[in-house]
């Protein structure tokens, strides 16, 4: 907050860091909005109510202009491509819809580059050579180490760092869609302030058989076997050869591993 930038850029606000930002989508939506500055352009992730509310409050006061997703900024026909996904974005300095493609099965990350596209156009006052064909071509190019990326093949195992709620349902919903001829197997670890009700809810409500790793780290959160949170999980892993021999009891061609 500390900088005068060329726009400000706000992803979809979940409950995070919430020993720092506040426990309230409210709270965190209020220290996030601290980027906002006067007259310095606004590009937002699709937010809910309640977080709409805090950050067009202070976008009125700083009297600037703004572009969220769903409202200035419009995806459209989202489809399947070899490793990755295709979708047509329209932007509000563009006469027609444009197409762009990107290497990775997870539908959250289409809006990640819309804003980053989003962000491309407002910045070509300042950097006139940007284009689409450029822009459509880093798009296509960027691949992000550990974000639903396979680890081993045989049996598969895939790692994904989702840390809220959110990105746990975004994770499971493309694994259930995208891997549904495999038998999936969750591991899990999680920091003391996460929210640890709300992520077991979400694996009570799944159909995964679900591990928790407890890790030797004084700022993880430690589940006890045998206790109300650990009858969530199939059972609780207190080191590697846990996690190694559950793996070593599957199949290799019917089983995967999160």
């Amino acid at each position: 907050n500390i900088i005068t930038p060329l726009m400000s850029v706000i992803t979809s606000i979940n409950y995070d860091h919430t020993g720092i930002l506040g426990t309230s989508l409210k709270q965190i939506a209020y220290e996030k909005a601290g980027i906002i500055k006067p007259h310095i352009p606004v590009v937002m992730a699709k937010q809910t109510t309640e977080v709409n509310t805090v950050l067009y409050e202070a976008i009125k006061i700083n009297k600037t202009q703004s572009f969220q997703i769903s409202k200035e900024i419009i995806i459209n026909d989202i489809s399947s491509i070899d490793m990755g996904l295709s979708f047509s974005l329209a932007l509000p300095e563009k006469t027609d819809a444009e197409q762009y493609k990107i290497l990775s099965i997870q539908e959250h990350q289409i809006e990640n580059c819309s804003l980053a596209v989003q962000c491309l156009e407002l910045l070509k006052n300042h950097f006139p050579t940007i284009d689409y064909m450029k822009s459509a071509q880093g798009i296509y190019n960027t691949y992000i180490p550990g974000r639903m990326e396979i680890v081993h093949k045989a049996p598969l195992i895939l790692f994904d760092p989702a840390h809220n709620i959110s990105a746990l349902q975004s994770l499971f919903k493309v694994i259930q869609k995208t891997y549904k001829q495999f038998s999936i197997t969750i591991f899990i670890a999680a920091m003391a302030d996460k929210d640890i009700e709300g992520i077991s809810k979400l694996i009570s409500e799944s159909t995964f058989s679900c591990y928790y790793i407890n890790l030797n780290e004084p700022r993880t959160h430690t589940i006890q076997p045998n206790t109300n949170e650990a009858r969530y999980f199939q059972g609780i892993c207190s080191n590697l050869n846990n996690i190694s021999d559950i793996i070593e009891s599957g199949s290799k061609q019917k089983n995967m591993y999160v």
